[in-house]
C-alpha cells in the first residue's frame, strides 16, 4: 500500500490569561437532589500488576466547596487497585518537591484556580517523566483548562479550547483506549455541562457528546503522558470509576500503545506498536479526514470514515510490533490519524494525529 501517513498542522498558540471563577459555581456545582439519580458503572478493582509500587498524588478539591470529593473518588479508586496514593494540598504545585515522591499526578478540581508557577511545575514533572490528570470544568476561562492548552501547545502539539455546552452531556461517549483497558467503561450516564474543544497535532479526543468532544489525550515529546477533561462531576458523583482507573492505568503506561516516527515526506516512516499479546495480532488503520470516533465491530474506533487498514502485524514476545513504508514525496502537509487494535486482548491503542513534515 503506498498510502501516505500524516497529522494536523497546527499553529503554535500562545495562551492566553484566563479569569478566574468563583469557587462556588451553580453550573460545576448541581443541584444536591441530582446525586441520587445516578447509577454508578459496576465497578470491581483487579488490582493489576501495574499499579504495584506506582505513586500516585492527588491534589485536593474539598477547599474549593465541601461537596466537591473528586479528591476521595481518586483516592478511593486509586487504593482499590493497589496504587500507592496520597493526598495533598494546593501548594504542593508550588514547587518541584513533589517530583520525587510522584509517578502520576492528579489535579482533581477544575475549578480552583492553577497558577503560572503551577503550570510550569507540571510541564517540568511530565519532562522528566511523570503523568498527568488535570481536570477541568465547564468554562473556557477555568485556568485549569488553559493550562491543558498551554501544556500541550507549549509542547508541540495542537489543542484550541471552544466554548461552554449546557446541560447533562449524556450519553457521553468514550472511545479509544480509555474505553476497554482495563475495563469496559460504557457511556457516563452523567456529565453536568462542559467546555468542547478542538483536537490538534498529537491530541486525541476521548469523551464525546453531540458533535463535540469533552475529554483529551496527549503524549508528550518526552513520552508521557497528559488527559483532561471538562467536567469535574461525573468523577465526584462516582458515576463512572470504570473510566477513573483506566485514566490510571494509562497514565502508569499500560495498555496497547501507538506512537508514529519519522513522518516526513520521501523518507521512511515506522508505526511502533507496544503492550499488544505477545505473539498476536495487531490490526493497524488510519484515516485521511479525522479522529471519529466511529462505530465498529471491534468497538469505537479513534478514526472517521473511510478509514482505511495497513497490513496486520504480528506482535513478538514481548508484545511489540512495527510497520513501515516510503511516504511519497509529494505528501508534505497531509493530515492522517492513526489507531491499532490487539486482536486477541480485543484492546485499541491511543490514535494518533499527525502531519507529514
Amino acid at each position: 500500500m503506498k498510502q501516505a501517513l500524516p497529522l494536523i498542522l497546527v499553529s503554535a498558540l500562545t495562551a492566553p490569561l484566563f479569569a478566574q471563577q468563583s469557587h462556588f459555581d451553580p453550573a460545576a456545582t448541581p443541584p444536591s437532589w441530582q446525586n441520587a439519580t445516578r447509577t454508578a458503572t459496576d465497578y470491581e478493582p483487579q488490582q493489576r500488576p501495574e499499579a504495584a509500587g506506582v505513586r500516585v498524588t492527588v491534589i485536593e478539591s474539598t477547599s474549593a466547596n465541601g461537596g466537591h470529593v473528586q479528591d476521595g473518588t481518586w483516592m478511593s479508586v486509586a487504593g482499590s487497585e493497589g496504587f500507592t496514593a496520597t493526598l495533598s494540598g494546593q501548594a504542593t504545585l508550588s514547587s518541584t518537591a513533589f517530583y520525587a515522591t510522584t509517578d502520576i499526578l492528579v489535579v482533581s478540581s477544575g475549578v480552583i484556580a492553577i497558577s503560572p508557577t503551577a503550570v510550569a511545575n507540571i510541564q517540568g514533572f511530565l519532562a522528566q517523566g511523570g503523568s498527568v490528570y488535570l481536570q477541568g470544568e465547564y468554562l473556557p476561562t477555568y485556568s485549569t483548562n488553559g493550562a491543558f492548552a498551554t501544556i500541550v501547545n507549549g509542547d508541540g502539539g495542537g489543542f484550541t479550547l471552544g466554548g461552554t455546552v449546557s446541560g447533562d452531556l449524556q450519553p457521553m461517549a468514550v472511545s479509544g483506549v480509555l474505553s476497554n483497558t482495563p475495563y469496559t467503561t460504557g457511556s457516563l450516564t452523567y456529565h453536568w455541562y462542559g467546555c468542547n474543544g478542538t483536537s490538534g497535532a498529537g491530541v486525541t479526543p476521548f469523551m464525546h457528546f453531540g458533535g463535540n468532544d469533552f475529554g483529551w489525550m496527549y503524549t508528550t515529546s518526552s513520552g508521557t503522558r497528559i488527559v483532561h477533561n471538562t467536567d469535574q462531576d461525573w468523577i465526584r458523583v462516582a458515576n463512572n470509576n470504570n473510566l477513573v482507573a483506566n485514566i490510571l492505568y494509562y497514565l502508569c503506561g499500560a495498555g496497547l500503545n501507538l506512537a508514529a516516527n519519522n513522518m516526513v515526506a520521501g523518507q521512511v516512516a515506522t508505526l511502533n506498536v507496544t503492550g499488544a499479546t505477545p505473539g498476536g495480532g495487531v490490526l493497524l488503520a488510519y484515516s485521511l479526514t479525522g479522529g471519529g470516533p466511529t462505530v465498529t465491530p471491534y468497538g469505537p474506533a479513534a478514526l472517521s470514515q473511510p478509514i482505511k487498514q495497513l497490513p496486520s502485524q504480528n506482535a513478538d514476545g514481548a508484545g511489540n510490533a512495527s510497520y513501515s513504508q516510503m511516504l511519497p514525496a509529494g505528501a508534505v502537509g497531509l493530515a492522517v490519524w492513526l489507531q491499532a487494535y490487539d486482536l486477541t486482548a480485543a484492546v485499541f491503542s491511543n490514535g494518533v494525529a499527525t502531519t507529514i513534515q
